[in-house]
């Protein structure tokens, strides 16, 4: 018994001693593992802090460490797309700017220009002809002011003479009215959302064998859903539009965001489907009407934007439906918003 016991005594002490290796050999194993890997994520996270934004840190397993990995490439991916999104961004608005400068150059030139014509005309007898370079001059210095928000008496007033203008070219046949319902003159608006639509109703409504070519503009105040909107309409009785013409323009103007509805009523008040997928000259036209409608779906959302309704040979009204502010910094604080 104790020689057997001697034996057993020796079995059992040899494979504690083995035990204990192998746990110190896989605890080291363990620790060497973990330690390797916290010291890539920190090497990883040295190299991002000196600028390096395309490291990457390898993630392995699923545990603490794969996680916080995960996270590090996830956050140096979006930081890189957030730096290179305003760089472009600056870079693009820099652009602007100076294309902005550039821009403004010829509108001066031609305004000092046409002073100068205007002045020769009115000293040789062409009252006319110096009237209608005086409109333009001052459509000119209108064009070229900096603000991007301006009132609505003020819109009003460079459609006003943009519609003299013509009036003094066709000799009289066209005829306009503005009307403005009461407090609404001091809205703010975005500069040049008006005359895009009475240059459309001139150019496509008016009939140079009419005595009687009528465009109506007017502006009024409308309450919806609890909200206060801005309605302007441009009417004119000119030739109007064909059915296929028509609902192709709609659909310009309701594809540009998330599918806004646009209204599609006509004239008299009968009701048209929705359009269809059409295609053909009207795909390039209407440009002035796509450019306002997307200026003012990009600021305020697919709420607010164009409608048009037409009919053939009766004319064509354009509605112009934007949320109403009671001062400019309202409108302002809205546009930073978005």
């Amino acid at each position: 018994m104790e020689r057997q016991y001697k034996g057993l005594k020796l079995k059992l002490f040899t494979l504690t001693a083995l035990g204990i290796l192998i746990m110190i050999g896989l605890a080291y194993g363990a620790v060497y593992r973990h330690a390797r890997r916290t010291r890539i994520l920190i090497r990883a996270m040295k190299q991002a802090k000196q600028g390096n934004l395309s490291i990457r840190v390898p993630v392995g397993s699923q545990d603490e460490l794969g996680e916080i990995s995960s996270t590090f490439n996830g956050m140096l991916e979006e930081l890189r797309a957030y730096i290179d999104q305003v760089y472009v961004s600056d870079a693009r608005q820099k652009q602007a700017e100076l294309m902005a400068l550039q821009a403004q150059i010829n509108p001066h030139f031609l305004y000092n220009t046409l002073e100068a014509i205007r002045m020769r005309a009115m000293i040789q007898g062409a009252d006319d002809v110096g009237e209608m370079t005086f409109v333009l001059a001052s459509l000119f210095r209108y064009s070229v002011r900096p603000e991007t928000i301006v009132r609505l008496e003020d819109e009003m007033a460079y459609c006003r003479q943009y519609l003299e203008l013509h009036r003094i070219r066709h000799r009289d046949k066209l005829h306009y009215s503005i009307k403005i319902e009461d407090g609404l003159r001091e809205a703010p608006l975005l500069k040049l959302c008006l005359q895009p639509l009475a240059e459309n109703a001139v150019v496509h409504g008016f009939n140079p064998k009419s005595p009687d070519n009528r465009i109506d503009i007017s502006a009024r105040k409308e309450e919806a859903n609890g909200e206060s909107c801005l309605i302007i309409e441009v009417e004119d009785n000119g030739k109007g539009m064909e059915i296929d013409r028509l609902l192709a323009i709609q659909k310009q103007l309701a594809g540009r965001s998330h599918g806004g509805a646009v209204d599609s009523s006509p004239a008299d008040g009968a009701s048209i489907a929705p359009p269809p997928a059409v295609s053909g000259p009207a795909a390039g036209s209407s440009i002035g009407l796509r450019n306002v409608n997307e200026r003012i779906r990009l600021q305020f959302g697919d709420g607010y934007g164009l409608s048009l309704a037409s009919q053939k040979g009766k004319g064509t009204r354009i509605t112009l439906r934007l949320p109403l502010y009671a001062k400019e910094e309202d409108h302002v604080q809205r546009l930073d918003r978005r």
